[in-house]
């Protein structure tokens, strides 16, 4: 968690993320079932990662299985695809239930009383944040 409280992105943050992706997609509960023996803390994540290639011959009891998508690499790249096509800076993860919330604006949002409610309105991206730092 080194550095994790002066706004650097940590090895646990990566790790909440693979929690919320096997959560979101439903792939931690048949993680645990199937394959359960082989997660502890002590596996490294090289294990898990290496790609084979074609090779299926060499591949280790964790990978051999009759569905594809529970392969490691093919959930590496699943998990890249997942977090690719999400803004963060529009949404919230909760890893306690697995949503995913929009997150409010840092608008500063100033609306004159004397005109049109539609015309009357300045909103400024990050203009919360200024005013705070004002």
């Amino acid at each position: 968690l080194f550095g994790g409280r002066s706004g650097i992105f940590t090895s646990y943050h990566l790790y909440m993320l693979i929690l919320h992706f096997a959560q979101k997609n439903g792939i931690l509960p048949v993680l645990m079932e199937g394959y359960g023996h082989h997660l502890s803390s002590a596996l490294h994540w090289r294990e898990i990662t290496e790609d084979y290639g074609d090779d299926k011959s060499a591949i280790s009891p964790l990978y051999t299985t009759d569905e594809p998508d529970i392969w490691a690499p093919d959930l590496t790249k699943q998990l890249v695809e997942y977090y690719a096509k999400r803004d963060f800076t529009k949404i919230k993860i909760y890893l306690g239930n697995g949503r995913v919330v929009k997150r409010s604006t840092d608008q500063l949002l100033l609306i004159d009383p004397f005109h049109d409610k539609d015309l009357g309105v300045c909103a400024v991206n990050y203009g919360a944040t200024h005013m705070n730092t004002v």
